[in-house]
């Protein structure tokens, strides 16, 4: 060993370098000695481990290493053929195993594994495979693979009793047990998965790896191994009192290593090893293995057999079909069905892909698909649908392959029959012939020659030879088709026949021509120039004729639509009573107009739409919209100006059941049961003396009204409102919304703004909500009630003072004034003697002077001031 001291450096220093020198070497020297020990209890030697029998689960550990063995045959799990593992040879000496392990797939030595997971869902990672023992998703097999990723079929239940080890795969319902196999097909032995019941196959042990001595607690990596695609955090938990050093790059770390401080992101395929280290003592390495997936195509995966979970690269790729658990998608180069045993798809036809989706390949009667899809990585945007690949039936029976779940079209073929017969018929074009099936037994009648949309497979029947089959979504996938005429031009919308019949539409609607034969072109019957875009519609009466034509097909008839054009009218965004200041919105919904129109007596002005007025004053607003030399109706407005009130009550209702009338108020609570399920509004019962609510404070509502409408308020500032337009459900909201009212004496009804539905108490919800005006007759004993009475609170206490000191306030009248002092502001409200709030003061501190109450009796915090 060389000693390097550097010149300048203090005796001391010196003295310190060769003190932690001499401790190193110490260090070194007595784990050499453990190792040995360790060789000369086990009976080991260099280059083998050391395994013991597992007794009990308290010796099931994540991270600790184990062989799979049959003791009665000295068996252990070997080297993997392509659907199970090959048991070879072991010497089990008081119940200890010291062998060699595999470290490279093809080795016929026993083969480690690496637990990984926890009580009640294991993992047996194989080191020398880098692959996680599978009990495959096949039910009617007995396999026992190994798969790259972990999914369902690799997590393993573990129970030790009397040394037995019962490793079972619970997500497989049978041949779900791993079992050693004497004698396979008396060739040779094998481990696989069996059924419980399944005769002649043995029971199996687990050995556990004897850890090297050491009284340093290993660190904790997570995740576990496991899969990323861009990239994967990891971090290192150190036990207390230990430094972590950890490698990246398959090394055993040391304390030379990079040191650990932080959680750290890996972006491609890597094994992370780490070791702590305390007071010059190691424990035994840990480690994590992190694999990058790197997608496939949708083509590769059509290729891909692979039971794996795959994941596959989706670039814009495009829905074209929907059906219940079943979607087609395609991209550039292929299509693809994928079925969803877990719940119906919620696409749509034309929605774009992009990202990257997992599943697993499968073939269902013939058909390539993905089974059991996971789309959390994949973008879904609104799209267009696509217009299927035209070809002939001749080129999809020479690939059917290529053209799998691609959606294509097939021209003027003809049928074997008039009708499906069980969904099912022939179609012909040329010489060639193909079976047609209707996927949605929607179509009935067959056409004497057709367009059909669909897609092309091979039909593999649980019984029978495969054949080539064609199936189409819906009814709409055949399309009628003649000989040799073209068909008519269609116009959308649909016109007039003649310029009297001709259809109103807005000015500027754009009228799209088309015809439904195939590559058919359209013409301007006048100017016979080719219509390729849209025809806008300006004038008051406008012909569009038009002619379609196709080479060596005979030209269609020469169809006229008509369309007399017109200006909206224009609409106000607000009418009737407003406060002062409001601003108003007129405007038309033909783009471009101008909106012509008068205030008042005012003068006529113009200006593009919107225009935006501001009601200061009672008024009446005319206005007219007009573009070109189309002028719409003329509209009228009227304004008023009003105040809005502001008042504060129990809202309540009385209901009358076997001529016992109950009072329910209106809580500022949504219901909380299961009919409620967090919407509608809880009902508490009350007392009503002498006109006055026996309740709480936290059911006085704020009432703001202009008279026609009402904005009903919690004390936190909430509104109530319908849910949505055409449903009994009501919430509270932090929108104002305003409901129409109608007073009738002391009654109130508060109606939605269509006036279709009633806010209403149901004595069989027990709660408050909407329902249709029309099912609703007051009170009766129907089980409803929509009338409303707003209540002050009745208060038990005492009607007189002594003094005119009221609750921190002195109130007296002097000349018909009310003089209230106050050492804080506050607000008070002031009620009448029967309890009617009359006005709402805010007070500052100090005096205030308050004029203008007429004299008598109020009631200020429940008691009593006169003014004289």
């Amino acid at each position: 060993m060389h000693i390097f001291v550097v010149a300048n450096k203090s005796s001391e220093t010196i003295n310190n370098l060769n003190f932690k020198l001499m401790k190193t070497n110490f260090t070194i020297f007595r784990n050499m000695l453990a190792a040995v020990l360790i060789c000369l209890v086990s009976g080991s030697v260099w280059g083998q481990n050391t395994y013991e029998l597992v007794t009990n689960k308290d010796q099931l550990k994540a991270g600790s290493f184990y062989l799979i063995v049959n003791e009665n045959n000295a068996q252990a799990i070997g080297s993997a053929t392509d659907n199970n593992r090959k048991g070879t040879g072991i010497t089990i000496t008081e119940k200890k195993i010291t062998t060699m392990v595999a470290t490279t797939p093809t080795e016929e030595t026993p083969y480690e594994f690496k637990l990984e997971g926890s009580e009640g869902s294991w993992n047996f990672y194989d080191i020398a495979n880098e692959a996680y023992l599978n009990a495959t998703k096949q039910t009617s097999k007995n396999y026992l693979q190994t798969s790259k990723n972990k999914d369902e079929y690799s997590n393993f239940t573990i129970d030790i009793t009397d040394n037995i080890a019962t490793i079972i795969c619970p997500n497989k319902t049978s041949r779900n047990i791993i079992k050693f196999n004497l004698n396979k097909s008396g060739t040779n032995t094998i481990f696989s998965c069996y059924s419980s019941t399944t005769a002649n196959m043995e029971d199996i042990q687990l050995y556990k790896k004897i850890e090297s001595i050491s009284d340093v607690e290993v660190p904790t990596i997570s995740p576990t191994s496991t899969n990323f695609l861009t990239s994967q955090e990891v971090t290192i938990t150190p036990a207390e009192g230990t430094t972590v050093y950890y490698t990246t790059d398959n090394s055993d770390p040391t304390d030379a290593s990079t040191k650990y401080t932080n959680p750290f992101t890996v972006t491609a395929t890597t094994t992370v090893k780490a070791i702590a280290y305390k007071d010059g003592e190691t424990s035994s390495i840990v480690s994590a293995t992190y694999t990058k997936i790197e997608p496939i195509t949708l083509a590769q995966f059509k290729e891909n057999a692979s039971t794996e979970t795959a994941y596959v690269q989706l670039t814009d790729a495009v829905i074209t079909h929907v059906n219940g658990k079943n979607l087609y998608i395609q991209d550039a180069t292929t299509g693809l069905l994928i079925y969803n045993s877990a719940a119906p798809f919620d696409y749509k036809v034309g929605n774009r892909l992009n990202g990257v989706v997992s599943g697993k390949h499968d073939i269902y009667l013939g058909i390539i698909q993905m089974t059991n899809p996971d789309f959390g990585k994949v973008t879904v945007t609104d799209g267009e649908a696509i217009q299927p690949e035209v070809v002939t039936l001749a080129e999809l029976e020479a690939d059917v392959a290529g053209y799998e779940s691609r959606l294509v079209k097939v021209e003027k073929v003809t049928f074997d029959a008039i009708a499906f017969n069980n969904n099912s018929a022939n179609m012909t074009q040329g010489s060639t012939t193909v079976a047609i099936y209707d996927m949605s037994k929607a179509a009935t009648t067959l056409p004497a020659k057709a367009d059909v949309t669909g897609y092309i497979r091979t039909f593999a029947p649980s019984s029978g030879n495969p054949y080539t089959q064609f199936t189409i979504r819906n009814a709409e996938d055949i399309v009628e088709v003649s000989d040799g005429t073209v068909s008519n031009p269609i116009f959308t919308p649909a016109g007039g026949a003649d310029a009297k019949n001709a259809v109103k539409v807005e000015y500027g609607t754009k009228v799209t021509v088309a015809c439904a034969t195939t590559d058919a072109k359209v013409y301007d019957a006048t100017t016979n120039a080719e219509i390729t875009e849209p025809i806008a519609i300006t004038a008051a009466s406008q012909e569009i004729k038009a002619i379609a034509k196709k080479e060596s097909m005979q030209d269609s008839e020469t169809i006229s639509a008509w369309y007399s054009a017109y200006v909206a009218a224009p609409t106000f965004s607000k009418e009737g009573s407003v406060e002062a200041g409001t601003e108003i919105t007129i405007s038309s919904s033909t783009e471009g107009a101008s909106i012509i129109y008068t205030v008042g007596t005012g003068a006529e002005q113009t200006a593009v739409s919107p225009v935006t007025v501001t009601i200061n004053e009672a008024c009446t607003i005319k206005a007219k919209a007009k573009i070109g030399d189309l002028t719409s109706e003329e509209v009228t407005a009227e304004y008023t100006i009003f105040t809005p009130t502001t008042t504060t009550g129990v809202l309540a209702v009385k209901f009358t059941k076997e001529e016992v009338t109950t009072w329910y108020a209106m809580a500022q609570t949504a219901m909380e049961t299961e009919e409620g399920k967090g919407e509608n509004l809880d009902r508490k019962e009350i007392e009503v003396i002498e006109g006055k609510a026996k309740a709480t404070e936290d059911l006085v509502w704020t009432i703001e009204s202009d008279g026609s409408t009402t904005y009903l308020k919690t004390k936190s500032g909430k509104y109530v409102a319908q849910k949505t337009v055409g449903e009994t459900k009501i919430i509270l909201t932090d929108e104002p919304y305003a409901w129409t009212t109608e007073k009738t004496d002391d009654v109130y009804i508060f109606s939605t703004p269509d006036n279709e539905y009633s806010l209403a108490y149901n004595n069989s919800y027990k709660a408050f909500r909407c329902y249709k005006v029309t099912t609703l007759t007051g009170s009766g004993g129907n089980g409803y009630s929509r009338e409303f009475y707003i209540m002050d609170l009745y208060n038990d206490g005492p009607d007189n003072i002594a003094a005119n000191e009221i609750n921190g306030l002195s109130a007296y009248s002097v000349n018909g004034a009310l003089i209230i002092n106050t050492d804080k502001a506050q607000t008070v409200q002031l009620y009448s003697i029967e309890g009617r709030m009359v006005t709402a003061v805010e007070l500052t501190e100090g005096e205030n002077i308050i004029n203008g109450l007429a004299k008598g009796i109020y009631l200020m915090k429940n008691q009593k001031v006169i003014i004289k």
